[in-house]
């Protein structure tokens, strides 16, 4: 199981009926409104880190009066799997960014050698 706070800013005035429809969303296990820099602090709770993607992009995001959100996940694994299992899921993440990565500076575009400078790498086109 992946779960995650996720960080919500929204429009002025909306905080309270933002945090309350988003309590009813299905996955949301806690939602509240509060002062700081964020409006609304929501827990989740997802079967892995892709349908956590998921319920934030195509539920929490959906809600209306949200400006802005920031999502930070953990691995929550029964103790005796914990590494394991985070270690399985995090190459699993790698590998995905990798090949977005390799994408992206497989392709001709201006930004294309800042990227491979913010990266710290060569590649061979």
């Amino acid at each position: 199981m992946v779960t995650a706070y996720i960080l919500v800013q929204t429009e002025v005035g909306k905080a309270v009926r933002v945090a309350e429809e988003i309590g009813e969303i299905e996955g949301v296990q806690l939602a509240e409104d509060v002062t700081g820099p964020y409006d609304v602090i929501v827990r989740a709770e997802a079967r892995d880190i892709d349908e956590l993607g998921k319920l934030v992009v195509a539920r929490v995001q959906a809600v209306d009066g949200i400006t802005r959100t920031l999502t930070c996940p953990w691995c929550t694994c029964r103790p005796a799997r914990s590494f394991r299992c985070c270690r399985q899921q995090q190459r699993q993440q790698h590998g995905r960014i990798a090949a977005v990565m390799g994408e992206l500076l497989r392709r001709r575009h201006p930004g294309q050698e800042r990227l491979r400078t913010a990266l710290n790498c060569e590649t061979r086109v």
